[in-house]
């Protein structure tokens, strides 16, 4: 599941708030695919995304241990 790395209020889920490390969705709603993707990506009025995907934890995680002597 997606964590939310900025704060932001979904429309589609009732104008819930979502904080920072946060997991998406919360509990109770649902989210499609199209949904996690348009959040994920840049938003095209704010020029940020709001959630991480599972691939960017990974990348993150293997660079924080990596540099960990």
């Amino acid at each position: 599941m997606p964590e939310v790395i900025r704060r932001f209020r979904d429309t589609f889920h009732n104008d819930h708030i979502y904080e920072e490390g946060d997991t998406y969705p919360a509990e109770g709603f649902e989210a499609d695919a199209e949904r996690v993707s348009f959040l994920s990506g840049r938003h095209p009025e704010y020029g940020v995304a709001f959630l991480s995907t599972e691939e960017e934890k990974k990348v993150t995680s293997k660079k924080k241990t990596s540099t960990k002597k």
